[in-house]
């Protein structure tokens, strides 16, 4: 097995020039220059026989993918080897005296948020140049110590809402190629500065968030819980509560109650003015009582009985490709929907979309998505609305289907 030696001499003149490069950079910069570099730790090797020693600090720069190690010294030189994770043994060597850093290098082809671990071990010490000794003996220690170093996570990206409700929404992302044990805390907000945590899982990539308000816009982000402590967030995207029209139509009927009762209140005065006896007043107001019943029921009774039937959306209860199929290997795919609803089946218009395809509103319940260049797994959203007349202003149920385009 060969071996790579990397024994770097730099010249004070090189040291102090790059510096002042690091200087310059750090004023360009500011606080965040090392933000992505962390300590992995550090270890002291004891020269028995000349009563001295050096600690070496191994700080990383890791990336989803990769991982640079560098290594920063003290005092006198060493010579040792590392190796990573199950890699073969490298001999390294600084031999200067002082401070200095060694860039071990870039390992590559790394999983995200993985831990690995570096391996260290000094073999021997450099003792002073001029002493005709270059080199103290160490300890006689030949293991290697490990430093444990992470990659960093992939972020969450694309959230979407596959289904909103009155008082739930459905959140679903995409988590790139993070491990199936990576955590994940879905968040929500009421004005997108104040989160709450929802519910954190390993290998989440969508959840249904309940006992919402109708109505009400919300919030959502996704942090991702890497194993290093460290996390990071998704994009914020919001989504709106359907309104309840039960709710809706209940306002609408106590409003008009308290416009009886006002008119009521103001035939008693007009009694009251014109010496209209009490009792024609009393009748007046219990005429205007009245009105607000019916068999005994409020108003608020039979407008929430209406609504529960002129707001109740369609019911998708199958989408299937036509005769079956689940791909295609053309550049169209062809979906039938059923569905039903409390009213006329004539009444339904059909509506799918999918990536930029959009079939637009249809009295067909047979849809043929069109335009599918790239093979994989496509996501079509179908749409059934109760209005023919204008399909964007009725009660709209939707569902996804997938396919695939070979």
């Amino acid at each position: 097995m060969k071996k790579l030696f990397l024994k770097d001499r730099f010249p004070i003149s090189f040291i102090v020039s790059a510096l002042i490069v690091l200087m310059m950079t750090l004023s360009i910069l500011g606080s965040t220059a090392y933000a992505e570099e962390y300590i992995a730790g550090s270890h002291t090797w004891y020269t028995w026989d000349r009563h001295n020693n050096v600690t070496i600090n191994v700080s990383y720069t890791p990336t989803t993918n990769s991982i640079s190690i560098r290594l920063t010294k003290d005092y006198l030189g060493y010579s040792g080897g590392y190796r990573f994770s199950d890699g073969p043994e490298i001999i390294v060597s600084d031999q200067t005296l002082g401070n200095h850093t060694i860039n071990v290098g870039t390992f590559t082809g790394l999983s995200p948020d993985t831990l690995y671990y570096f391996q260290l071990k000094v073999e021997s010490i450099c003792y002073w140049p001029n002493n005709g000794n270059n080199w103290g003996r160490g300890t006689d220690d030949d293991n290697f110590y490990s430093f444990p170093v992470y990659t960093n996570s992939m972020t969450p990206y694309n959230i979407t809402f596959p289904t909103i409700g009155t008082n739930n929404i459905h959140v679903r992302w995409s988590n790139g190629n993070n491990p199936s044990n990576t955590s994940y805390t879905l968040q929500r907000s009421l004005d997108g500065i104040n989160w709450v945590d929802v519910v954190t899982a390993q290998g989440m990539y969508e959840y249904t968030v309940t006992g919402l308000m109708q109505d009400t816009t919300y919030y959502f982000r996704v942090r991702v819980n890497e194993k290093s402590g460290r996390y990071n967030f998704s994009e914020v995207r919001c989504a709106t509560t359907a309104a309840d029209p039960a709710v809706s139509a209940a306002k609408a009927a106590q409003s008009a109650a308290e416009a009886a009762n006002a008119a009521a209140q103001e035939a008693k005065a007009e009694a009251h003015n014109s010496r209209i006896s009490a009792d024609t007043a009393r009748s007046y107001a219990e005429e205007a009582k009245n009105n607000t019943y019916y068999q005994g029921q409020s108003a608020a009774y039979w407008a929430y009985q209406a609504a529960q039937l002129a707001n109740t959306p369609p019911i998708i209860t199958k989408v299937q490709g036509q005769n079956g199929a689940t791909c295609t290997k053309g550049a169209s795919f062809t979906l039938v929907v059923t569905a039903s609803d409390n009213g006329p089946p004539s009444n339904l218009r059909y509506r799918v979309t999918c990536d930029s395809y959009d079939s637009g509103w249809s009295s067909s319940n047979i849809l043929t998505v069109t335009g599918l260049s790239v093979p994989g797994a496509k996501t079509a959203t179908v749409m059934v609305s109760d209005n023919p007349n204008a399909p964007d202003s009725g009660n709209i149920a939707q569902i996804a289907f997938t396919f695939f385009k070979i």
